[in-house]
């Protein structure tokens, strides 16, 4: 787990829209390879449709940030998929820690807090990973079940992905 005291996890709102743009786009711009969308499609979005992709908090759908003295340094998201056969699953998306905060522990504590959170919500929680996030999803208990070959392509580069999934008791 993380070693600092002053960090913060929480649902990310509407009035935390700057905030989360920002760190969007450093991630995106930091990590291409690591997510499916695109910088500059996401550079193009107007502040109200920022606002529009928060949670409001009146579903299961969140999004949680990694507040370090006050100020947003990761975040990772969670959704149910939609329509009745898919609604037991959800899906870990878009973690993220800049990297001067990376290496004390901060994105297994996001990515905990998403399994936290989805345990009350799902059966199963499906994420994909990329080299570097792989070893942390399959230390907090998350299994392989696939391997996606050029998931994605950055500048003509293929990135894969491992596909992973955390099976939780049925709350039933």
């Amino acid at each position: 787990m993380s070693e600092a005291a002053d960090h913060e996890i929480r649902p990310l709102r509407r009035e935390d829209a700057p905030a989360w743009r920002a760190l969007r786009l450093e991630m995106l711009k930091d990590s291409p390879g690591s997510f499916t969308a695109d910088r500059e499609d996401a550079a193009a979005r107007s502040d109200a449709e920022w606002e529009t992709l928060m949670p409001t908090g009146s579903g299961p759908n969140e999004r949680f940030g990694l507040f370090l003295e006050g100020r947003l340094v990761g975040s990772a998201g969670f959704f149910v998929e939609r329509g009745r056969k898919l609604r037991h699953r959800g899906v870990l998306v878009g973690v993220y820690v800049t990297p001067a905060a990376r290496g004390r522990g901060f994105g297994e504590a996001l990515v905990r807090r998403v399994v936290e959170h989805a345990r009350g919500h799902v059966d199963v929680l499906l994420t994909g990973g990329s080299a570097a996030g792989a070893p942390l999803y399959r230390r907090i208990g998350f299994e392989p079940y696939g391997f996606l070959r050029d998931a994605i392509r950055v500048g003509g580069a293929s990135h894969d992905e491992e596909l992973l999934a955390i099976r939780f008791e049925p709350a039933s």
